[in-house]
């Protein structure tokens, strides 16, 4: 869905860290940030709170640098000046394993792999150190891929495209580079920022790029020289090109985080002015300027679902923005929203045992999945669940757990009714929310909740009647 803001609302400040925000990552569930008080630290979207294994202390006495979640929001990575890089069981904070070569140079950066060559799902990590190494790493087994040098200085900043085919670093020496899935160099833009490069990322949307012949990608770099460059990437058999789009100009000191919003056509940056600026990618012009901040703007992600903007600083905080414009989806907006993981967005009655687990962990219920896979609770009979048959069925003895959870069904049902707002609600599926064609109203019937009425049609059974 195209944004497009007409200004921001500031939905909540977390100050959960003792020092600075240095780094932040999404995913379709939940947030992490980290920070040289040597934590990182994650949160639900549903409820902004913290998850119970929070925080975490991945590299011991040394900090954490960079963190990043797979693209299912399974697993967490996070690299440190301890050379190591950890893996951790997202939902429930099990460590996974530690990625740990010889030199122990200490990581700046990490990004996981989106995909593999075929499209399928990978758990490979892309890992830059301060000696200038560049690592690809397989997280299941813990094995180096591939390992190469950069042209000059350290590595500050990685980037994949979202098939996963091309990576970005950025260098202390301002060096743009591209790789290959063998980490072969396709390109290198040298000195394209004076004093060097501190972010780069590439956009999970190439469709307002794209050409039949050619396969086109958009990247955003930005320095010590206080600009951001959108650069257009295109990459076809006869090699890749180059080519500087715009050149954003708005900042007044070092740009040290640059990230894309999911569909593409904004991208956030921020700054050690304090700034935080949302640019339009198909025009270059900005968009809006966050001047909340007390301190240097460090970090800045976006989450997918809802859309929110996060940043965090040097004054400690970590903040959460919603848009508010003409194309953003209503529920989406305010401190008050009720979000839907990305991976559960299909309607209720669709969807599948391993969504109604996705649900539940990411709405901090992370101890009833295992009675809910056993029981078999798909869409359609998570519709169907009434309070008493939480304790007969299921065996749910907590009355505070059986009464979250109930709470939470009816949270669901509303957001997913709040995605329909400009539609009468007679025209709405009952079950799905969906536009029913050609409906019909029968006078007389009594008013049905949405759990009566999903029981009743999905066992073809009829509704009573006043008459």
């Amino acid at each position: 869905m195209t944004l497009s803001p007409d200004k921001i609302h500031l939905v909540a400040s977390l100050e959960v860290h003792s020092d600075e925000v240095s780094n932040l990552t999404a995913c379709h569930w939940g947030f992490a940030s980290c920070s040289p008080d040597k934590t990182l630290r994650v949160f639900r979207l549903s409820d902004l709170r913290e998850v119970a294994y929070s925080p975490l202390y991945p590299h011991g006495s040394y900090a954490p640098r960079s963190c990043c979640f797979d693209a299912s929001g399974a697993v967490l990575a996070s690299t440190g000046m301890d050379g190591r890089t950890a893996l951790y069981d997202a939902h429930s904070g099990i460590s996974l394993g530690v990625l740990e070569r010889e030199s122990l140079a200490g990581g700046r950066a990490c990004a996981f792999v989106p995909k593999n060559e075929d499209g399928s799902a990978t758990l490979q990590l892309i890992v830059g150190a301060v000696d200038g190494t560049l690592m690809l790493w397989d997280s299941l087994t813990r094995k180096c891929l591939g390992e190469r040098k950069v042209r000059d200085g350290s590595v500050t900043a990685v980037a994949c495209t979202h098939d996963g085919n091309i990576f970005a670093s950025g260098s202390s020496e301002g060096n743009l580079e591209l790789w290959d899935r063998d980490l072969h160099c396709l390109h290198m833009e040298r000195r394209c920022h004076d004093l060097g490069i501190l972010g780069c990322c590439f956009s999970p949307d190439n469709s307002l790029y794209g050409e039949c012949d050619v396969t086109r990608y958009l990247l955003a770099s930005c320095g010590q020289d206080k600009r951001v460059v959108l650069w257009t990437m295109a990459a076809a058999t006869s090699g890749i090109s180059l080519k500087r789009r715009f050149s954003l100009e708005g900042h007044t000191s070092s740009v040290v985080t640059c990230s894309f919003s999911p569909c593409g056509n904004l991208l956030a940056t921020g700054s050690l002015d304090k700034l935080a600026i949302m640019w339009n990618t198909v025009t270059g012009e900005k968009m809006l300027t966050i001047t909340e901040h007390k301190r240097y703007v460090t970090a800045c992600c976006f989450a997918p679902s809802p859309t929110y903007l996060i940043t965090g600083s040097m004054d400690k905080t970590v903040k959460l923005w919603s848009f508010v414009g003409p194309e953003v989806p209503k529920y989406s907006v305010g401190a008050c929203a009720v979000p839907v993981p990305v991976a559960v967005q299909r309607n209720m009655h669709q969807w599948t045992i391993g969504d109604v687990a996705t649900w539940l962990r990411a709405e901090g219920l992370e101890e009833l999945v295992q009675t809910f896979q056993r029981n078999h609770i798909n869409g359609q009979e998570l519709l169907q669940l009434e309070k008493q048959s939480l304790v007969k069925d299921l065996h749910i003895e907590s009355l505070g757990l059986r009464n979250t959870l109930y709470r939470k069904l009816d949270n669901l049902h509303r957001a997913e009714a709040a995605t329909q707002l400009d539609i009468p609600e007679e025209f709405l599926c009952p079950i799905s929310q969906e536009l029913m064609k050609n409906p019909v109203v029968i006078a007389g019937l009594k008013e049905l909740s949405w759990r009566q009425s999903s029981s009743l049609l999905l066992n073809d059974e009829s509704s009573p009647s006043r008459v």
